[in-house]
């Protein structure tokens, strides 16, 4: 098989910094507006919100060049049959192109003529859509750590909790915005420049010929929630004892 177990990790060391970019923004965005604006428990829940929306586009401005980055390195070397009938493919010098690293592939995108810098921020429009996302993650979180649901039962420990909680929020985020997610990679792997529009991704996906559009929206889905519900629950997990190892160092 060609690249073989490697293939597996292509594009790790891009990932994680842009996950740890990421995180780190929305993390202390979120929390620290969460702690500026919060007033009364009535208001929380449209406290949260509020928040997470502006965490969420302030996070989106500082790291879609590092996403924009990771997916152009998991591309690469890609190939599609040049003027493949069926769906009007074509072959794109971006797939093409192999990078030898992040600091490569960065100088690449900014020195390209006809995109420049700007592509960086390809796909930033979804992204911002896509602020959903977390904010429905960390808005259901925070209720769900709120109505104790879980920890109502003597059998079940508050770290067990707090992976439960992460783990639903983070289902349910994942679900209700993955056709976005679609979009935005679709924008973001930078084929096709000239036409690689919010709108025009999403009317290719809508007239696709003999094939199910929910299929088109949700595909890799059961992969997407392994993924992003595994890493939530340890990074959830892992803040939530660094809170309570502060806390304890404070009192």
């Amino acid at each position: 098989m060609a690249g073989g177990f490697s293939m597996l990790y292509r594009g790790w060391a891009s990932l994680v910094l842009a996950l740890s970019v990421t995180n780190f923004v929305y993390f202390y965005s979120f929390y620290g507006l969460r702690e500026f604006f919060l007033v009364t428990d009535q208001q929380i829940v449209s406290t949260d919100f509020a928040c997470g929306i502006i965490a969420g586009i302030l996070t989106v401005i500082v790291s879609n060049p590092f996403w924009v980055i990771n997916i152009r390195l998991k591309l690469q070397g890609t190939t599609y049959k040049k003027g493949d009938n069926n769906n009007n493919r074509t072959r794109d010098d971006n797939y093409n192109k192999h990078y030898h690293g992040i600091i490569h592939c960065f100088l690449t995108i900014i020195r390209n003529k006809d995109s420049g810098i700007a592509s960086l921020w390809s796909g930033s429009t979804s992204s911002f859509l896509l602020v959903l996302n977390p904010t429905i993650q960390f808005v259901t979180y925070e209720a769900l750590k709120r109505w104790n649901i879980l920890g109502a039962s003597p059998l079940i420990s508050i770290t067990i909790c707090h992976a439960i909680n992460s783990a639903i929020a983070k289902m349910i985020a994942t679900i209700v915005t993955y056709p976005l997610q679609v979009i935005q990679t679709r924008c973001s792997a930078g084929y096709n420049n000239n036409k690689n529009t919010l709108s025009m991704q999403i009317k290719k996906i809508l007239l696709q010929p003999n094939k199910n559009i929910l299929q088109s929206l949700f595909c890799g889905l059961e992969s997407k929630l392994l993924q992003t519900t595994l890493t939530t629950v340890i990074m959830f997990l892992v803040y939530e004892k660094l809170v309570y190892i502060v806390k304890l160092y404070l009192q």
